[in-house]
């Protein structure tokens, strides 16, 4: 690249030295390209610093200030600085010149084929050139999109050594900290770390978002000005092109206020990926800001600014929607918020103690996120959003309108919409997650969504008693607003239940551990409003231990609008069930053999009785509830009436009237669609 051409000054300017301030005296710049601000910010900052500006490349243009996609389209602006063979430079030349309040030389910011090169390195090195997968046969397809039915009634060893790479040479982190430069940080080992106990990463968090685990210096947090988080994880998959990777960008603030890093690291799923840095100084954080806001429109041509109204743009990122609410109190005193000290002494009873540590078991939460394949280190288990969720819900219910024939959408690229919004990690991290093409898989896609909506709540609650100076268990308790109270053994209250469990489950009867008495907060209250329907009984109600905390905290829910109808036999409401087996099958944790279940009061009023599948938004016109029919149920010669009002029917399973008569279902499911038909009464905990 030739030197620039001497300008002509103006008299006044030959009679006046280049000052300081006017280090870009001399140049004209000309802008093509979209850029991280606005080109009239970046034509307003050069002017403040000597130079003139052009709206197109005449032959008085030094300096074209471009984007390596521009570059790389060979825009006629482009074309016309090549053949005068003037600099076209990065907007990074802008600003790494007035962060040193002087004229850099330009060699380091011109963009050439090189460059371009060197930045579609970072879409391609995570690949390790893995081919698109082969179509095979339909069978061979299917194998491979195993997943497991749906469970709601609603690695190589890390040597942690890292590497930095630079142009010039290759050196260790800890060599290269003095040299405030960008550095890229090469992982020595590729696969992401496991959640063994033995090969653990620590999360630094200080204030609202986490430092990214693989940052390698300490003392460090993320850059909150108190109105932006400067914190973004994207993703994109691509299932047809093999695509399934993950960009994150950071501002980094040291814990002494006096220096900034701009982190970036990208990768395929599942892998370590690839870690730049860009260290700033404190009169620098501008600097730092630009290069941000530049990095991540650059990845998703959306403005980090206006993310709220972010669009997925095709062939670039998603953002990974977080919650940054969570320690906004922490955050507006911009202090390093200290770990509260808990008092050892619980005043809870023993086995409402073991309970709650039952349900807030955390690695329970992530061992079940991980076999669903959900990668928990790109959505944090307390900081995903609902926005994010509902994202999900709604790629799944347009896959189900092209499994029920109503679209003609291409399945793959649903799908890759659907990974792209809730991160996966495959089995084999070189390929892309499996097509979700059938119902089966998207069962299981909707259960591991509801799964994750109860998870969040659960760790959100955790994180809330985290600043209580009261026993952990007690602050546990105290944010479920639930009095849960154990019952004995030989109380007839206990003996009643313990009868339900022994007539209505077929097999092998599991062990009762405790029996509780629940009442939640406001739910008396808010049932009172159907006790005018009357036919009241005492139902089950089954879900996987992950959700217990969501489901008490925050009682039984009716899935949203947005999910798919798929699954939901009779529409989306809130199902029970009399015989507990039945329930019973949506329990299932694996690695564990512990469960929960829930016996609700449940307001059926007059029911709608059905033989067959009929999916309905609400009760069937004068009715208040469905039963789907059963060919078995317990014996309606054995119910006991309970003095609170409603039956309970805990007779031994026989035949129901209903067998020879072609119902769809097995046992009887009662179905309501109105929260407030529900009062939860008793939550037993028990082990096959």
């Amino acid at each position: 690249m030739p030197p620039k051409r001497k300008i002509t000054q103006s008299d006044e300017g030959d009679n006046t030295s280049t000052t300081a301030k006017n280090f870009f005296d001399g140049i004209i710049f000309s802008f093509s390209g979209t850029f991280s601000v606005t080109q009239s910010e970046l034509i307003k900052k050069v002017e403040n610093h000597g130079s003139s500006t052009a709206k197109g490349v005449t032959l008085k243009v030094t300096h074209l200030v471009s984007t390596a996609e521009d570059f790389k389209k060979n825009s006629a602006s482009v074309q016309k600085a090549k053949k005068q063979g003037i600099f076209i430079v990065s907007e990074q030349f802008i600003h790494k010149c007035i962060e040193a309040s002087k004229k850099l030389d330009e060699k380091d910011f011109i963009i050439s084929d090189s460059d371009d090169a060197e930045d579609e390195e970072e879409e391609e090195e995570e690949e390790k050139v893995a081919p698109p997968p082969k179509r095979g046969s339909k069978k061979a397809a299917a194998k491979r999109g195993k997943e497991p039915e749906p469970e709601s009634e609603e690695s190589e060893e890390d040597t942690n050594k890292l590497t930095t790479r630079s142009k010039k040479k290759t050196k260790n982190v800890d060599e290269s900290k003095s040299e405030k430069s960008n550095t890229t940080e090469e992982f020595s080992s590729d696969i992401e770390d496991s959640d063994d106990d033995s090969n653990k990463v620590t999360v630094k968090v200080h204030g609202r978002a986490a430092v990214d685990m693989h940052f390698p210096d300490k003392n460090y947090h993320v850059y909150d000005d108190g109105k932006d988080v400067y914190d973004a994880t994207l993703n994109q998959t691509e299932i047809a092109q093999n695509n399934n990777k993950f960009y994150i960008i950071q501002i980094l603030e040291s814990d002494n206020g006096q220096n900034y890093t701009v982190w970036n690291r990208w990768g395929r799923e599942g892998l370590k990926g690839i870690g730049k840095r860009f260290d700033y100084s404190k009169a620098n954080l501008h600097a730092a800001i630009s290069l941000f806001n530049e990095k991540f429109f650059e990845k998703t041509k959306n403005p980090f600014n206006n993310r709220k109204n972010f669009r997925k743009v095709a062939g670039k990122y998603d953002l990974i929607e977080l919650d940054y609410s969570i320690d906004d109190k922490s955050e507006q005193t911009k202090s390093k918020p200290k770990a509260a000290t808990h008092k050892k002494e619980c005043t809870l009873d023993e086995r409402v103690q073991d309970l709650i540590k039952l349900i807030f078991d955390v690695k329970m939460m992530k061992r079940t996120m991980a076999e669903a394949k959900v990668d928990l280190k790109k959505m944090p288990l307390g900081k995903l959003s609902k926005t994010q969720i509902t994202k999900g819900y709604m790629v799944l219910k347009e896959i189900e309108e092209v499994l029920l024939g109503k679209s003609k959408d291409n399945l793959v690229s649903l799908s890759s919409k659907f990974y792209t919004a809730i991160p996966h990690v495959s089995d084999n991290v070189m390929q892309p997650p499996p097509t979700i093409n059938s119902h089966q898989m998207l069962l299981a896609k909707m259960t591991m969504l509801q799964n994750l909506a109860d998870i969040e709540i659960a760790t959100t609650l955790i994180k809330e008693a985290e600043s209580d100076d009261s026993n952990i268990l007690e602050s546990h308790y105290k944010n479920l607003k639930t009095e849960i109270i154990p019952l004995d053994r030989h109380t007839t209250e206990f003996k009643d239940i313990e009868t339900y469990v022994i007539n209505t489950y077929k097999g092998k009867t599991p062990e009762i551990i405790n029996v509780f008495k629940i009442d939640r907060e406001g739910e008396a209250d808010r049932f009172k409003k159907s006790l005018h329907l009357g036919n009241r009984k005492l139902l089950w109600h089954g879900s996987r231990l992950t959700n217990f905390v969501g489901i008490i905290s925050q009682g039984l829910r009716i899935a949203p609008p947005e999910a798919p109808v798929s699954g939901y036999r009779f529409g989306k409401g809130i199902y029970f069930a009399d015989i507990m087996s039945l329930s019973a099958n949506y329990c299932r944790t694996s690695g564990s053999n512990d469960f929960c279940m829930l016996l609700g009061d449940v307001t059926l009023g007059k029911t709608a009785d059905l033989y067959r599948d009929q999916y309905m938004e609400k009760p069937i016109n004068g009715t208040n509830s469905t039963l789907a029919l059963g060919s078995i149920e317990p014996d309606p010669k054995n119910v006991h009436s309970h003095t609170d009002g409603y039956t309970i029917p805990y007779g031994k399973i026989v035949d129901s009237p209903y067998k020879n008569k072609q119902v769809s279902c097995l046992e009887h499911q009662y179905i309501v669609y109105s929260v407030d038909q529900v009062q939860l009464k008793y939550l037993l905990q028990l082990k096959y």
